[in-house]
């Protein structure tokens, strides 16, 4: 049970903090995704910004193309990525800024190029400014161009299509003022596409990958003939975490880790509860047998002594009226020389030298002159049992016989007299 609340308690832990990482990898990709749509968007509006200008260097000249390469020249100068600036009557490009390296450009035909003439069509026939692309330019590699239709007024006041006004910038170029090719190396896939204003169908302008991505967060640049989305996602996904699998192996192990703690401290609470149980009941058991002892000792009348072979008294159980040389607790500590006159002494010494050969002894007796007069004892001794490299010890009982000797001597003094002359 602990196990499971443990592992339950972890899982939502790990499920929050994943929550909130995930939260904060979204907010960051977020972050990432609006600045590059903001700084291509900014590029797309510089390029229609071309193309409006040099629309009305032909207004201005009515047609007549006056001080193209000046005027090209100073949108050049802005410092943009620009390829290739042109305008092409009929169609068909007869002016280019800058000239060098766009030299094959002249001469070349929209209208009727396999690769431009969909997207140039549809921007005369629509009369509208369009961006197309990514598609292959004429001076060779991919770029993309915007193409702005000019319409001027005819003989009849109609407006004539004129031609096209174009602003062409390699694909490469555009990309890398969002730097979007630096995604990858901070674990961030891309795909920037638009959907075909003729077709309805998608285009991939570019691409970290080729494979879809999943559950992308998107951001759409506004372009003339559409839109243009960008979408990132975190490479191999959301919320794949490589940490993931070893923070949940650690977590199911310290799970592990306290519920057998947890096992631990209740068995050893058991185990101490146990013990309490067991010293109550030694305790109980042991005031039982002393209860007993004491009763015994009662019902003999006799005190009893526990001696070692040396003589060293170790305790001493005796009614409250015995007839004693001295109290009976004070008799541990001290020998049977400190408490016994010699002659007492030796023979209790006997006695247990004695019980140690055999095991017992009885009959030893000896008198002590107390207050009360004197006593006889006569001595019982066995031999406890106790560790071979201990000393032996003995239980003493010293029964008072006075009573016993007193009434064998009035006998042998009664044999002594003639009872009818009460004489000797």
């Amino acid at each position: 049970l602990v196990f499971v609340l443990l592992l339950a308690m972890g899982t939502t832990l790990l499920y929050r903090l994943q929550v909130e990482k995930l939260r904060q990898e979204r907010g960051r990709i977020a972050q990432m995704a609006a600045e590059r749509a903001q700084v291509l968007q900014r590029s797309v509006e510089g390029m229609l910004a071309d193309n409006r200008a040099l629309a009305a260097l032909v207004h201005q000249g009515h047609g007549e193309i006056v001080n193209f390469e000046a005027a090209a020249s100073q949108l050049l100068d802005g410092g943009s990525r620009v390829l290739a600036l042109s305008l092409s009557p009929g169609g068909v490009v007869r002016h280019v800024m800058p000239l060098a390296g766009n030299e094959n450009l002249i001469g070349f035909d929209q209208l009727n190029d396999p690769g431009q003439r969909r997207e140039a069509v549809f921007a005369r026939d629509t009369r509208r400014l369009t961006l197309a692309g990514p598609l292959q330019l004429a001076q060779g590699g991919a770029g993309v161009v915007s193409r702005l239709p000019i319409f001027l007024p005819g003989d009849d006041g109609a407006p004539r299509f004129w031609g096209f006004s174009n602003v062409a910038i390699r694909l490469q170029d555009l990309l890398a003022a969002a730097e979007l090719g630096e995604l990858r190396a901070r674990d961030v896939d891309y795909r920037l596409w638009r959907v075909l204003p003729d077709s309805g169908e998608h285009q991939i302008i570019s691409a970290s990958h080729p494979a879809p991505l999943s559950e992308p967060l998107r951001r759409s640049l506004e372009v003339p003939n559409g839109a243009w989305n960008l979408d990132l996602a975190p490479v191999g996904g959301w919320g794949r975490d490589p940490v993931v699998p070893s923070a949940a192996a650690a977590m199911v192990l310290a799970s592990l880790l306290l519920a057998y703690l947890a096992q631990l401290l209740v068995e050893q609470g058991r185990y101490k509860a146990g013990l309490e149980a067991l010293m109550r009941e030694r305790t109980a058991e042991m005031l039982a047998t002393q209860n007993q002892l004491r009763s015994t000792v009662e019902a003999i009348r006799d005190p009893i002594f526990e001696i070692d072979l040396h003589g060293n008294y170790h305790s001493c159980y005796a009614p409250s009226d015995s007839l004693l040389p001295i109290p009976a607790e004070d008799f541990a500590g001290r020998t049977v020389f400190e408490v016994l006159p010699a002659q007492a002494a030796e023979v209790t010494m006997e006695a247990l030298r004695s019980a140690q050969i055999d095991g017992f002894s009885q009959g030893e007796q000896y008198t002590l002159e107390l207050v009360q007069g004197t006593r006889w004892y006569e001595l019982s001794v066995a031999r406890k049992q106790v560790d071979g490299a201990a000393v032996p010890r003995f239980v003493v009982m010293a029964r008072d016989i006075t009573g016993r000797k007193s009434a064998k001597s009035a006998i042998r003094r009664l044999a002594f007299y003639d009872p009818l002359t009460d004489l000797p």
